[in-house]
């Protein structure tokens, strides 16, 4: 593969989570998750720290501890540190896996799958939406969907994980969904 190539995916990689967006078909649209690099460098901090602590707790403890003390503290510090390592690396495990493989939703105007690993999560009719807003706090960003009542005659979930917590009040939240391709969705809706 040649390097401009190789910058193009790279560019074109870019631009898929920047916006979000990646189709706008006569079929519909379909909007990606996608993870900002800042919240990547966070977790990949955060990760880089606790499994360092891990590292160091484990040779700390073998090098320090005499033996004789190793044969009642060395499986206690071996977990510890193993647990520090692995509390550090899987989130960063998990945004990397879903950078490779995203979230999707599809939208055909009339009605709205969540797609997770290629698996419809749910399927909601368009109408059966009140309000769907952007949020954000420190450690998480998505789209709120509010729906109308009765939830259970508009929503049909055929998986569910935490994409059905309440997040602020709104009855679904759809994590690592950018404020720009909701924007996108609000222009191509009829008023």
């Amino acid at each position: 593969m040649k390097k401009t190539e190789i910058f193009l995916i790279a560019l074109g990689n870019f631009i898929e989570y920047d916006f979000g967006i990646m189709s706008n078909s006569s079929q519909g649209m379909i909007f990606y998750s996608s993870i900002k690099p800042k919240l990547m460098k966070k977790t990949l901090m955060r990760g880089t720290l606790l499994g360092s602590a891990g590292v160091l707790v484990i040779l700390g403890g073998g090098t320090m501890l005499p033996i004789a003390q190793l044969e009642f503290w060395g499986l206690p510090i071996l977990l510890a540190g193993l647990l520090l390592i692995a509390v550090g690396l899987v989130p960063q495990r998990k945004l990397a896996k879903l950078e490779i493989n995203p979230h999707e939703i599809h939208f055909d105007g009339e009605r709205v799958l969540f797609l997770q690993n290629a698996d419809t999560v749910f399927d909601l009719p368009f109408s059966g939406i009140e309000k769907i807003d952007y949020l954000e706090n420190k450690q998480l960003y998505g789209w709120g969907l509010r729906l109308k009542k009765p939830i259970e005659n508009t929503l049909t979930k055929k998986g569910a994980t935490f994409i059905t917590q309440h997040f602020e009040g709104y009855d679904l939240f759809l994590p690592y969904f950018t404020k720009r391709s909701l924007a996108e969705l609000h222009s191509q809706i009829p008023a």
